[in-house]
């Protein structure tokens, strides 16, 4: 169904979608295009799409390397040099947001949006691999931030309920 192989990809009928971000930019379209998630005035969805496509381009990628080389390989095998510097490059993204944070509710302003929900996915895994006791530095704007979302039951149950493994 997805040419990547990966997933998600999201089937209904006859249409196939892949790509996480444009999942959830075609659902809340679809099924709640008058929401504030995604409102339609130009300016305000550009810098929610903006976001969502950042955390694609500068928190993905280095996010990931860290997850599976602490989280998905065994000890004995890990490249703790590579892990670092995925480190440090996945702190230089999140000190792209924490003065966003440290002035606003969420990461696209006040109220959360379509932006809080591809970051959150990750910052749910930088949190909960607090138990490796990571040398990283401290964002308390985004812990704040990740706490109101542990707060929202729907992130609860999706995100929070789901283990860091």
């Amino acid at each position: 169904m997805n040419p990547t192989g990966l997933v998600p990809t999201l089937q209904e009928g006859d249409f196939t979608l892949w790509e996480s971000n444009v999942i959830i930019r075609y659902l809340c379209a679809q099924y709640a295009p008058d929401s504030p998630l995604w409102p339609l005035e130009p300016r305000v969805r550009a810098n929610i799409d903006r976001w969502m496509d950042a955390q694609q381009t500068v928190l993905n990628r280095p996010m990931s390397a860290v997850f599976w080389g602490l989280v998905r390989t065994p000890a004995d095998k890990r490249d703790m040099t590579a892990i670092a510097a995925a480190i440090t490059e996945t702190a230089r993204a999140w000190g792209m947001i924490e003065p966003l944070l440290a002035k606003q509710a969420y990461i696209a302003g006040d109220t959360f949006t379509l932006a809080d929900i591809p970051w959150g996915v990750h910052a749910h895994r930088w949190f909960g691999m607090d138990y490796l006791g990571l040398d990283r530095p401290d964002f308390p704007s985004v812990r704040a931030w990740y706490d109101r979302l542990c707060a929202r039951p729907a992130y609860q149950e999706h995100i929070v309920a789901c283990p860091i493994s």
